[in-house]
């Protein structure tokens, strides 16, 4: 997750804040024979590999309020954007010295919002404000198509058979970082 704001006018309350986070939600580990090599000999061993990943990814954008002065700095924000969701999966190579495939089974994405508050410990530092903060945010995807290990299926010729579920995909996050402010001349 990561979290950039401008201060359009010092002093003021009013940020404008954008935020970019990725999330993978589900994963699935596999294991297949790989050849290997090296300087003295070649031999073929068991190797464990992603088989499949299922991720989102939020890109949000809105304003953000906060306290301009004093040590402790709430601050309340509200946003809104889009959320990519994508599930992808690696075949092992059909013999042990072939490539593995990567296929992209599922994709999709969907109008997102998110609220949150949080508070920020402010100091001085380099004649700038600096500090920590910790915040709180539930992110909605009230219309969210995506998919799960219990939607993906694969047929004995190898294709695939996807089912996606539809519905709400909230999320309750928190967040502890690190704070830069303007620089005070």
């Amino acid at each position: 997750d990561v979290m950039a704001g401008f201060q359009p006018f010092r002093g003021n309350p009013l940020v404008l804040r954008a935020n970019f986070a990725y999330m993978q939600y589900s994963a699935l580990d596999g294991r297949a024979y790989q050849h290997v090599c090296d300087e003295y000999s070649c031999w073929t061993e068991l190797v464990t590999y992603r088989a499949r990943q299922h991720s989102m990814m939020s890109f949000q954008g809105g304003p953000e309020l906060m306290v301009t002065s004093g040590a402790w700095r709430p601050f309340a924000f509200a946003q809104g954007g889009i959320t990519w969701f994508r599930s992808s999966a690696r075949t092992p190579p059909a013999s042990p010295t072939g490539e593995p495939e990567d296929e992209k089974l599922f994709s999709s994405d969907n109008l997102s919002t998110s609220f949150g508050a949080g508070i920020r410990r402010v100091g001085t530092s380099i004649g700038r404000q600096v500090g920590f903060e910790i915040s709180a945010r539930l992110t909605r995807n009230p219309a969210a198509r995506y998919v799960n290990e219990d939607g993906v299926q694969q047929q004995p010729d190898g294709s695939w058979v996807i089912t996606p579920r539809e519905g709400d995909a909230n999320i309750v996050g928190i967040s502890v970082g690190l704070w830069i402010g303007p620089r005070n001349n």
